[in-house]
């Protein structure tokens, strides 16, 4: 089967692995840019590569754990071992170094009313996992949410759902609320879907973090190279026209045909036309806002007392009515030559001046401004959700984003459409 994958981010990187695993399939991908990667970026600080875009995975991401051990690739557990909350004025919280003593900490300013959040975090987690083990293919996104037994958690907003749990506000508003500002740079902190909000909440746990060591769209160029598929850079396919057996894609100036053809980059922001579809699922209705996203990354020692502390926290979270330059910030690395540094993120890049008040001896500061990042995650009905087939032999990757758009989510769907393209 000849199959056509147009982006070469970690959805269609991966999904070539999986497909490239029977070798009776012939698999070209497609990528605009001059590298793999997608929204997976970075920048080399002295020794080490600093990620700009998809910063990192959980120790409970089980695919990209797998990918990477089964490609050979070292991780690094980042750095963020203390947590503090910033209103803009002062640090209102800060834990300790000691999962216990951090525990304790959190406790005795939440009080046990803590416990009912963390099992909520709990149940996502569980839940997460046993889904790894049903192999039988869905096919929509909404299919996989209610078999994930996450219907509920994901029609309810964040906060909706927290508060139905028992979760009191003020844990609410200093905790899960923070956690997603940090990770998903909603405007809407407390509007989002309940189930991105506990991808958030989970990711800042207390639980390992990981990044690739040679950058994490190492991971995509290692699954491309594995899977034998032919790889075009630099390549934008225009156009995809259904013809009598498979498609027609055109691609600068030249058109090739396939048996099946997936998109796995944002149609928002592919500039692609797609034709003569039979029976098509209608697609513009699905167009989605997505957020400002800018990351900036500074190499330097943090200025504790801007903050009002003594030692400042590996990750800072920030209060929704914050007056902080940034949304969050957490220490990534400690290079070679010592140098510690950070990644601050937030709508806007972060001023330098303000850099110089937040840090002492800077020698490098990069901004990055990823577009079509996250979109906007608020619950949208399960009829509205961007489909995952939208035609015959004819797939989608990146509807899953606007359930909760990260590395690992991307490689569980593109998982699933190999598994149905084998089925047909």
């Amino acid at each position: 089967m000849k199959i056509a994958i147009i982006g070469a981010g970690i959805g269609g990187s991966s999904l070539a692995y999986y497909l490239g695993k029977n070798e009776e399939h012939e698999i070209t991908v497609f990528e605009s840019r001059e590298e793999v990667g997608g929204r997976i970026r970075n920048v080399k600080i002295d020794d080490k590569i600093v990620e700009t875009g998809a910063g990192f995975f959980h120790s409970v991401n089980q695919n990209i754990i797998s990918l990477a051990d089964e490609l050979n690739l070292e991780k690094t557990k980042l750095v963020s071992d203390t947590l503090g909350l910033y209103d803009g004025k002062k640090m209102l919280y800060q834990t300790p170094k000691s999962d216990f003593w951090s525990t304790m900490k959190l406790l005795s300013r939440f009080g046990f009313n803590l416990l009912k959040l963390k099992a909520g975090v709990s149940l996502v987690k569980s839940n997460v996992t046993e889904f790894y083990d049903d192999n039988k293919p869905f096919k929509s996104i909404p299919e996989m949410i209610d078999r994930m037994g996450f219907g509920t958690i994901y029609t309810n907003e964040l906060e909706t759902q927290l508060k139905e749990m028992g979760v009191k506000e003020k844990i609410i508003a200093e905790l899960a609320i923070p956690a997603n500002r940090t990770i998903y740079h909603q405007c809407g902190d407390r509007q989002m879907n309940g189930f991105a909000g506990f991808v958030s909440l989970i990711a800042s746990d207390n639980q390992p973090i990981y990044y690739i060591n040679n950058g994490n769209k190492t991971l995509c160029q290692k699954l491309v190279d594995k899977s034998g598929a032919k790889l075009h850079l630099g390549k934008k396919v225009t156009c995809i026209s259904q013809i009598e057996k498979g498609y027609s894609v055109e691609i600068s100036g030249e058109t090739l045909e396939f048996d099946t053809v997936v998109i796995a980059t944002p149609l928002e922001v592919a500039d692609l036309a797609i034709k003569n579809v039979d029976d098509m699922v209608e697609i513009t209705s699905y167009n989605r806002k997505f957020v400002p996203y800018t990351k900036t990354i500074v190499a330097g020692e943090i200025n504790p007392s801007y903050f009002g502390v003594k030692e400042a926290p590996d990750m800072i979270l920030t209060t929704e009515n914050s007056s902080a330059p940034m949304k969050g910030m957490n220490k990534n690395c400690i290079t070679g030559k010592g140098v510690t540094v950070w990644t601050l993120s937030g709508e806007d890049p972060v001023d330098r001046k303000e850099l110089d008040k937040m840090f002492v001896d800077i020698s490098e500061v990069h901004y990055a401004k990823v577009p079509y990042t996250y979109p906007d995650l608020t619950p949208i009905a399960f009829d509205k959700f961007p489909p995952l087939i939208l035609g015959e032999n004819l797939y989608y990757v990146n509807g899953v984003d606007s359930l909760s758009p990260t590395m690992e989510s991307s490689i569980i769907v593109a998982k699933n459409i190999s598994r149905l393209i084998e089925s047909n």
